[in-house]
């Protein structure tokens, strides 16, 4: 596997114990779109730089 195949893994690991993590209710809704986010642009880079 590449390694933005291995950071997109990464990153979604790191985002989701700092969401199970955090307190506020809000702040997990935020936190959880930013992964998702992230998450869609990382999958997006993989495909751009791999084909």
């Amino acid at each position: 596997m590449s390694f933005w195949t291995w950071f997109a893994i990464a990153l979604v690991l790191t985002v989701s114990v700092i969401a199970s993590t955090s307190q506020k209710k809000t702040e997990r809704k935020q936190v959880l779109f930013l992964a998702g986010f992230l998450i869609v642009a990382c999958l997006f880079l993989i495909w751009w730089f791999t084909r």
